[in-house]
């Protein structure tokens, strides 16, 4: 696991909403996104994760 902040990640990532959501009216307006996650409790007595992914919808 790497936590600097200094991280390459050259991927797709896919996730779905039907057409008709609000979401998809957003992005659409705006594709500039983000998907954050943070777990509730941390590994052998580690510290809860936390994720934060940025990146353009299309």
């Amino acid at each position: 696991m790497i936590n600097n902040r200094d991280v390459a990640y050259e991927s797709d990532n896919w996730f779905f909403a039907l057409e008709s959501t609000s979401a998809v009216r957003e992005i659409a307006a705006d594709p500039n996104v983000a998907l954050s996650f943070a777990g509730s409790k941390g590994l052998l007595g580690k510290p809860p994760i936390f994720i934060s992914v940025r990146g353009a919808a299309s």
